[in-house]
């Protein structure tokens, strides 16, 4: 089954189509997902940021076909599409890649001569992320990328309302070699 993707800017005129996920597929993304979150999370944090900065470097590049691509699935005027591809690769995204280390850091929050108290975070394993319509790029910076510093796999799903933005995220997302089921989309 094809999901079709339209421009309602354009009286809703079809500009591409994805293949709807079947519940076979969700459920082997689940189990890539599930099969590599150990190994994900021994990588560490530095690690995990060193993988994941070339992404935002290709978003940097194809801010322009993102923008673009954005205004015509939503009808958000290009102007605010490319706003919203800038502010989320270089100040969300960013933030998230340098200062991943210190965020997830072990703390002492409380210590005297009998006890210590320690903050340690650690990942819940598979993460299940879904990105809203109006914000399709932004709000997946913010469900895939902190998951995955924080050493959680992500089985990732966009708004059926822009089926291609999140076609084009799962494509960058996938040109940088991360381990197989650290990342996988699923689509309808």
């Amino acid at each position: 089954m094809k999901l079709a993707s339209t421009n309602p800017a354009d009286n809703y005129k079809t500009i591409g189509y994805v293949d709807v996920s079947t519940p076979d597929e969700i459920k082997q993304k689940v189990v890539a997902a599930q099969r590599i979150k150990t190994t994900w999370k021994e990588l560490g944090v530095a690690a995990r940021i060193e993988l994941l900065r070339p992404i935002q470097v290709e978003f940097r590049d194809r801010a322009t076909e993102i923008a673009e691509l954005i205004s015509r699935e939503t009808g958000k005027p290009i102007a605010e599409a490319t706003g919203e591809v800038q502010r989320y690769t270089d100040i969300e995204l960013g933030w998230f890649l340098e200062n991943g280390i210190r965020a997830l850091a072990d703390e002492t929050v409380f210590e005297d001569d009998e006890s210590r108290h320690r903050v340690v975070y650690e990942p819940h394993g598979v993460v299940a992320a879904i990105a809203p319509w109006n914000f399709p790029f932004g709000m997946a910076i913010w469900g895939i990328f902190p998951n995955l510093l924080a050493g959680n796999t992500v089985v990732f799903k966009i708004s059926e309302e822009c089926p291609l933005v999140g076609k084009l995220i799962e494509q960058i997302i996938n040109n940088h070699n991360l381990p197989e089921g650290v990342f996988g989309e699923v689509y309808g």
